[in-house]
């Protein structure tokens, strides 16, 4: 998890390696399982492989063979809510994400995940509302919870509260510096939005609005269009490069 949660390919991979290991010595073990499935979805949201599509069809039946593996193990239901998210199935993503929070009432990262489909789904102030319960119960939390507040607060047009997060997160990886780029864009920080953008650029120089108009679940245009308008007041470009 230490590698996962550095969010680049090659931790991601590294990480689904030993998540495997995990799995030959103990073939039942759900909750690795469950992280193994979202490696896949990793893949899938970034684009990490070249079959997007192949890698969200292997989160599905990972997660779904953790649940087969155990029924109770919140993490399963995680990652399936997860998968339906990506599915754009956003009732039935946050149904799973709800069982997953009922099996276990103190998991703060569930919570976190609850908030985060919310967030995608249309209810934002209540994403909000389940992410300060998770701190509420976990107030030692791993940095990856501040850039699904930011993103929360993003939504809602709450851009300096974003911007507070997201200069909390470290270490802070390529999507916390363009997330902080275009937060500082909308409250006119010009030079900081810059220089945030020059380390996003070298680090991921594929992603453009196409990339994100395809793999961001979100339910409403509107909330998707807002995402697409801030990428372009930061020079993100419509297309991919050509190689």
């Amino acid at each position: 998890m230490v590698r996962y949660d550095k969010f680049n390919k090659q931790d991601n991979l590294l990480a689904r390696r030993q998540l495997e290991r995990a799995i030959e010595l103990e073939p039942l073990y759900a909750k690795a399982i469950a992280k193994k499935a979202w490696t896949y979805l990793q893949d899938h949201w970034n684009e990490y492989e070249e079959d997007s599509a192949k890698s969200l069809r292997l989160a599905k039946e990972t997660a779904e063979s953790a649940i087969a593996a155990d029924p109770g193990e919140p993490d399963a239901h995680q990652a399936l809510g997860s998968v339906r998210l990506f599915l754009r199935q956003h009732d039935l993503a946050i149904d799973s994400y709800r069982k997953a929070v009922e099996l276990n009432p103190n998991g703060a990262d569930l919570m976190v995940g609850l908030g985060f489909a919310l967030t995608y789904s249309g209810f934002p102030d209540e994403g909000l509302q389940a992410m300060g319960e998770a701190i509420s119960r976990n107030p030692y939390y791993p940095g990856w919870y501040l850039w699904d507040f930011a993103w929360g607060y993003f939504v809602i047009h709450r851009y300096e509260d974003a911007i507070k997060a997201l200069e909390k997160r470290n270490p802070k990886t390529s999507f916390t510096h363009l997330m902080l780029a275009v937060n500082y864009a909308e409250v006119g920080r010009q030079k900081r939005s810059a220089e945030s953008m020059k380390v996003f650029r070298d680090a991921v120089p594929d992603y453009s609005i196409e990339t994100a108009a395809r793999t961001e679940p979100f339910k409403n245009d509107e909330d998707l269009q807002h995402y697409l308008e801030a990428l372009r007041k930061v020079g993100i470009p419509e297309k991919p490069p050509e190689k």
